[in-house]
């Protein structure tokens, strides 16, 4: 596997602006782990402005903020307190990162003071290397140098100033399934087969869903918490949200626990374009009023304004769809992707879906049989044209908030996948390329997607949108029984009628009392 370099994507953001951590030292020698734009390498899924002390601000090995840390004779500090620090917090992250750390009592740098450490969170593991790791070891000039033994983000310096590298993967800890999961699932970017694998896990566990009255959260208005089926002020938390919406973070909150697991899905914008003009042409005026794809790129403002009821599908449709604020300049441009990433531990890329479910698994600590799929709501391939490299150059012009959002996520996808191990991750992609094969083999009749009127059951057959896109469906093979047809049939239902067995087994005669 080869790792692209995307600064070739164009970089809609200066390096200094966007947000990357930086190491810099304080008077004295002693380094300390400071960020830029609130991203802290504290928090490897990036944008959490962590303080480890209660005045808030960046995290630091210095005394400053009112966190007392014992010195080495020579000014470097170690990993000890004398007396108890008051009461520690991460101020500023989003509630799914790293709950545990909210405790009271001791040092946040020293397990033995009392409580657990962020920098050992499980006795010698440090977020920095989640993966495993042990205690500080020191350069030889007295200055902490590693994070971790083996594979992990390090401290090396160059003339005194610390930096990051890192040396290779690290084998993954042992981990128990996060069950509590909020998935924006953004349109045409490759959500409904993620949706599938969310419903077949949640409903073997027997996991409550956030489910919409229909099949989307009111969209296109703002989520509201009122919209979900069964939905009570104060009442039981949800388990998994998942369906249409346009994202509201404080309104998904009132619905789903502090500890839930935020990601989605985005999608270049020249390829998702062409899809939104093919899918929703019949209920978007500016695509229905153009006379096909060419004209409407060679002069979009004729067709386009802003503001009439379906044109959202036409231009920026995954900026819409996370509710990121309109952008009037570089700053308030790195402002919303800032705002993005504390929110969201993880953004998938759908050219990169494979890789993208096996950072997801890893990510959610769940079996590799979780994240076997098929792909759903895809067209045939006589029916998607190929895009000019002109036509993807103006489809990214128009949709310029999208291919800064993509250039943004694309980047730190990359970065996870180097930490994650180039080589592992080719290893877990083959396999799960394997296991979807052999699943295909197994359940489906011709081994693959065939067209909507070739399947007989209506159970299966996915909705066809008005116009010229025609929407391939699975037909399960002759002759499977018992608990192999069910799982069969889980992977292969499309993703509306997946919402209505879960309607049902949830909420029986579907009055909406659970």
């Amino acid at each position: 596997m080869s790792i692209p370099n995307t600064t070739a994507l164009g970089d809609p953001l200066s390096v200094h602006k966007g947000g990357v951590p930086s190491l810099s030292v304080h008077k004295g020698g002693v380094p300390s782990l400071s960020a830029h734009k609130g991203v802290s390498p504290l928090c490897p899924q990036g944008g959490c402005p962590f303080s480890l002390c209660p005045q808030g601000g960046v995290p630091s090995l210095s005394t400053r903020g009112g966190c007392p840390l014992s010195a080495h004779k020579r000014g470097i500090p170690s990993l000890s307190t004398r007396g108890r620090c008051p009461q520690y917090r991460f101020y500023g992250c989003p509630r799914d990162e790293y709950p545990q750390y909210n405790y009271t009592g001791g040092s946040p740098l020293c397990p033995q003071g009392g409580g657990v450490s962020p920098l050992c969170p499980q006795g010698g593991v440090s977020p920095l290397c989640p993966q495993g790791g042990g205690p500080l070891s020191a350069h030889k000039r007295g200055i902490p140098s590693s994070l971790s033994t083996r594979g992990c983000p390090s401290l090396s310096t160059r003339g005194g100033v610390p930096s990051l590298s890192t040396r290779g993967p690290a084998a993954p800890a042992p981990c128990g399934p996060r069950t509590h999961v909020a998935f924006l699932k953004t349109h045409k970017a490759g959500g409904s087969s993620v949706l599938n694998v969310l419903h077949r896990f949640g409903q073997r566990r027997r996991l409550r869903f956030a489910l919409p009255r229909r099949y989307q959260f009111g969209y296109p208005r703002p989520f509201r918490a009122e919209r979900v089926k069964g939905f009570r002020p104060r009442g039981p938390p949800f388990d998994i949200i998942c369906h249409h919406m346009r994202f509201d973070r404080a309104e998904v909150q009132r619905v789903m626990p502090n500890d839930s697991f935020y990601f989605s899905i985005i999608r270049d914008p020249a390829t998702l374009a062409e899809s939104a003009f093919s899918y929703y042409r019949s209920i978007t005026p500016a695509f229905r009023n153009a006379p096909s794809l060419q004209s409407f790129l060679e002069s979009p403002e004729r067709f386009y304004k802003a503001g009439i009821r379906g044109n959202h599908y036409a231009k920026n449709l995954q900026w819409f769809d996370f509710g990121l604020p309109p952008v009037s300049d570089a700053d308030s441009l790195a402002s919303a992707l800032d705002t993005l990433d504390q929110t969201f531990s993880m953004v998938l890329v759908a050219e990169h879906f494979d890789e993208s479910m096996v950072l997801l698994r890893e990510a959610l600590c769940w079996p590799e049989e979780a994240i076997t799929s098929f792909i759903h709501n895809g067209r045939a391939a006589e029916d998607v044209p190929k895009l000019s490299p002109a036509q993807s150059q103006r489809l990214r012009l128009w949709n310029d908030l999208d291919w800064a959002l993509y250039v943004h996520i694309n980047r730190s996808f990359w970065q996870r996948v180097r930490a994650f191990g180039v080589a592992r991750m080719e290893s877990e992609v083959s396999r799960l390329r394997q296991r979807r094969e052999e699943a295909s083999r197994r359940c489906l009749q011709g081994g693959g997607p065939i067209p909507a009127p070739a399947i007989t059951d209506g159970r299966l057959r996915p909705f066809q949108p008005p116009g010229r896109a025609r929407i391939m469906g699975y037909q399960l093979r002759p002759g499977l029984s018992g608990e192999e047809r069910e799982r069969c049939a889980q992977m292969a239902t499309p993703e509306l009628q997946y919402k209505d067995i879960l309607d049902r087994w949830q909420f029986g005669n579907g009055t909406g009392m659970e």
